[in-house]
């Protein structure tokens, strides 16, 4: 089955531009397991979404597309590639080798998450725990391998840059996220995380006003618990987490 690419954003100029290097890259059988589909010719969901990311609108409808279909793998055609440091990218001005060097990224990434994925059973679970608290950090690295009887992998960031660049190399099925660290906040790390990967993300944090927990809803979260957190609601997440699992894999 052939991978489909659109895109939200883009100006007609490069879209005319991208549909010709397709078709050239096609006939070429450089791509030839690849097709472009401007956003006004898209028949199915695309795997591949190229983002205007210099315009906030495009980023907007981005996020929105995405929360409800995780399965898209954005790539971010920019002026300014330092704006989306962890994310793939395309610098302008649009150029084959540009193109081709972004899907060849999206395609390694891809390759090597499914072995992860395929060498894992189904009672595995990777853990991400991402808190700028050390207590808290070992408080989880103790407290959670005894809550399953399930293999259970745990690693650590200190805050949002971390976690997201150990992303990029590493699959996590369930990341805890706090609200409040240096630089990266827990709301903008998990806009990003769930726009580019397919785990879950609980957010942890000391807030119990309503508005704080709007906040993590609107950010993508899957849940969230204050801290500290209670071993019973840990429990739960970790045991959804795994059933979830365990049903993909059946």
């Amino acid at each position: 089955m052939a991978t489909v690419v659109s895109h939200i954003g883009l100006s007609e100029q490069e879209t005319v531009l991208l549909k010709s290097m397709f078709n050239l890259l096609s006939s070429s059988s450089k791509i030839s397991d690849i097709i472009f589909e401007p956003k006004n010719d898209v028949k199915q969901l695309p795997d591949i979404i190229l983002v205007n990311g210099d315009h906030e609108n495009s980023l907007d409808s981005w996020h929105s597309l995405s929360n409800e279909n995780k399965c898209i793998t954005p790539i971010f055609v920019t002026n300014n590639p330092d704006k989306y440091p962890q994310a793939y990218k395309m610098n302008r001005p649009i150029g084959v080798k540009r193109l081709m060097s972004a899907l060849e990224d999206v395609t390694q990434t891809v390759t090597n998450k499914q072995t992860t994925n395929q060498s894992k059973s189904a009672s595995e679970l990777t853990i991400l725990v991402v808190d700028d608290s050390f207590p808290i950090r070992k408080y989880m690295e103790h407290t959670l391998p005894t809550l399953t009887a399930a293999s259970l992998t745990v690693e650590f960031a200190s805050n949002g840059e971390e976690a997201l660049e150990k992303m990029l190399t590493s699959t996590y099925d369930l990341v805890f996220l706090d609200v409040m660290m240096p630089g990266i906040n827990g709301y903008k790390a998990c806009k990003t995380i769930k726009s580019l990967y397919n785990s879950s993300v609980v957010m942890l944090t000391g807030k119990k006003s309503p508005f704080d927990k709007v906040r993590g809803t609107m950010s993508g979260c899957n849940s969230y618990v204050t801290k500290p957190p209670e071993n019973s609601r840990l429990k739960t997440i970790v045991e959804e987490c795994i059933n979830h699992r365990a049903n993909t894999f059946n």
